[in-house]
């Protein structure tokens, strides 16, 4: 159980983060960290649901990809948010962040708590990621939040399980 090997952990001094998408509940669950990566309406795959013929696809992830309860429960750990957000049009960096504003308005975050938001750009290749970097630093800096970078994926590539 999740629950006792948190506490085992912690029991014998490691620093534990959990990484979740803050869609599930963990009672009893202990962190020093808790790592949230809640999925932005953007990531909702209707276009390949409706190609593979399969809208219950993209309905049933639509329906799960938030869940505000959960968030609430998660948040009462010392937590980092990070949000992937598309950065190559302007609009559509716009519609993440007015999204990602409003999630954190309906969750009471704290403006002295945004330096706890992390921004990272989508995106698979590093020179893409570059351009990203640079088109959220201004919004990074006039909203108070911190820029993330995709570390991951500029030593390993866009590799599965990395």
């Amino acid at each position: 159980e999740s629950a006792e090997l948190s506490r085992r952990l912690r029991a014998a001094g490691h620093f534990l983060t959990i990484e979740t998408a803050g869609t599930v509940a963990c009672p009893g669950v202990d962190a020093d960290l808790m790592s949230i990566s809640p999925k932005l309406s953007h990531s909702t795959p209707w276009e390949r649901a409706e190609a593979e013929g399969k809208p219950t696809l993209a309905q049933r992830h639509e329906a799960a990809r938030i869940d505000e309860a959960v968030l609430r429960e998660l948040l009462t750990f010392p937590w980092q948010l990070k949000f992937v957000v598309r950065t190559s049009q302007p609009d559509q960096l716009d519609a993440d962040l007015r999204e990602i504003d409003a999630l954190l308005e309906r969750l009471r975050v704290r403006a002295g708590e945004r330096d706890q938001v992390l921004l990272m750009p989508e995106g698979i290749e590093a020179k893409q990621l570059e351009r990203g970097y640079r088109a959220l630093v201004e919004p990074c800096r006039t909203r108070g939040y911190r820029l993330g970078v995709r570390l991951h994926i500029h030593i390993f590539g866009h590799t599965p399980g990395t």
